[in-house]
């Protein structure tokens, strides 16, 4: 796979492509850089979708200022052997209940973010703006993952903003309105989801323990699958 076009070149997706994923499941921001950076730049991979302290930015007490400072310091680090790095922004949580407090905190990270691809010359995944992804079908049941659905929309907007041409757009309508919501789903929500998650918050516990990457090793991926 070469390294990819300049944003303003359209391009096809290819049928198959090595692929790898490099980072753990739910892992703080710090792992990342400690872990994770260090294998893919011996990959030295043409193109990495840096993704990273949007867990961090969930947890109490955590500063965006100092997560926006280690995120720069892994990504100088991708970009020493790394063709393309793209940057992605955390999501827009207004739509989500408990996490829309949230909003305020993301969107300093947010703006951190691009500042820092504007230092390093790195296009940005803009996922706040994606307004797919505030339909409730974009999201798991936990409300903290993305359906297959939602995967499917934010790889879309991502190959958009490399200037690969695809046959769907991110933002394309989504098949007739999506359920309202209700207090009874909520509450379902948060005793299935939020209160494990702030019981592991209180005994200094990550789901991201123990959990490695899907796809630790490159090997090929067909775009059918």
């Amino acid at each position: 796979m070469g390294r990819p076009a300049r944003p303003d070149a359209r391009r096809t997706v290819p049928r198959r492509l090595p692929l790898r994923q490099s980072g753990r499941t739910r892992a703080p921001a710090a792992t990342d850089r400690g872990r994770t950076v260090p294998r893919a730049r011996e990959l030295a991979p043409d193109l990495v979708t840096f993704c990273a302290g949007g867990n961090d930015i969930l947890r109490p007490g955590t500063d965006p200022d100092t997560l926006a400072g280690i995120y720069e310091a892994a990504l100088a680090e991708l970009l020493t052997t790394a063709g393309t790095v793209v940057v992605c922004t955390g999501f827009d949580t207004r739509s989500f209940p408990v996490l829309s407090l949230l909003r305020g905190k993301i969107a300093t990270y947010n703006a951190h973010l691009r500042a820092v691809a504007d230092r390093h010359g790195c296009p940005v995944l803009d996922l706040w703006s994606l307004r797919a992804v505030q339909d409730r079908r974009a999201w798991d049941e936990d409300r903290l993952h993305l359906s297959p659905e939602g995967h499917r929309r934010v790889a879309l907007r991502c190959a958009e903003v490399l200037g690969i041409e695809t046959p769907d757009r991110a933002d394309d309508p989504w098949p007739g309105p999506q359920a309202a919501g209700s207090r009874r789903d909520d509450l379902l929500w948060a005793r299935q989801h939020l209160l494990p998650w702030i019981g592991r918050r209180l005994r200094g516990e990550s789901s991201g323990d123990n959990v490695e990457a899907k796809r630790p090793d490159l090997a090929p991926l067909s775009t059918g699958n």
